[in-house]
């Protein structure tokens, strides 16, 4: 169940891309009511249908993107409500044996480190999950992602993974990378600014600018091969005076030059 994505030009070729069997996949957006005219708009309101279609296909994985969009007329803000809209979820995993994953966006506010809390509408919404993951931009490098826990009631916490988006004959295709990820989503939120990469980004330029000048797309492939992302790297700049853009007669390049004295004191 997805509102989002077109299912012709973008789900179904992503499915097959990433080695699923577009035979075996089936999309519920409606719901036919006795005595209704036309069908109705599926919401949550419907899972005893849904439950009924996980049986008749013999569904493994149901996918709810997002889940705020079927809701229906439940308060997402209202925990008792979206404890009793998410129930039937519950039972449909139990009785049939097929994974529920639910997506969820983060909310807008940044003032709580727990990740939990982060995610947007009642608290109940992760609560009523036995596992909640985070998915957020690798800060040291931007073409690579983390997929992080915020919760795990199932077993024992086995670490993260990270994967890379490629392109798969214009499509997206996911390729994960083997071993662990060593951070939890909590760990990762509690720290914003990456842990001091902007400060290592900023030793970095001070060595790669100290013998001259260094044009923008080779100081950017040079960022890539250090594992520093090229927005680390602009703020990095940020903090810097020392360090000048200036536009030549063949593009950008980036200048390591003297700071007077008096400047200098005046930083500190």
């Amino acid at each position: 169940m997805q509102v989002e994505d077109d299912l012709a030009m973008t789900v179904a070729p992503r499915f097959r891309i990433a080695g699923g069997d577009p035979a075996g996949m089936f999309t519920v957006d409606a719901v036919q009511m006795p005595r209704a005219t036309n069908p109705g708009i599926f919401t949550l309101e419907h899972s005893d249908a849904l439950r009924k279609k996980v049986e008749e296909v013999n569904a493994s994985l149901v996918v709810i993107d997002p889940i705020s969009a079927f809701m229906g007329k439940v308060d997402g803000n209202d925990a008792s409500a979206v404890r009793g809209a998410l129930m039937p979820l519950q039972m449909l995993a139990a009785q049939t044996g097929a994974a529920v994953v639910a997506i969820a966006h983060p909310n807008k506010g940044g003032g709580n480190p727990r990740a939990m809390h982060r995610i947007a509408g009642s608290l109940a919404m992760v609560a009523a999950a036995r596992a909640a993951w985070w998915v957020v931009e690798d800060r040291d490098d931007e073409d690579r992602r983390l997929f992080l826990r915020a919760k795990m009631n199932l077993c024992k916490d086995a670490g993260g993974l990270a994967y890379r988006v490629v392109d798969d004959g214009g499509h997206p295709r996911i390729v994960w990378e083997p071993g662990r990820v060593d951070i939890t989503a909590d760990e990762y939120l509690a720290e914003p600014d990456g842990s001091g990469k902007v400060e290592k980004a900023e030793d970095w330029l001070r060595k790669e600018l100290s013998s001259g000048p260094v044009a923008s797309a080779e100081l950017m492939a040079r960022a890539k091969r250090d594992r520093h992302a090229w927005r680390t790297v602009k703020r990095a700049r940020g903090n810097l005076p020392e360090i000048e853009v200036r536009q030549t007669r063949i593009g950008w390049e980036w200048v390591l030059i003297e700071i007077p004295p008096a400047f200098e004191r005046g930083r500190t």
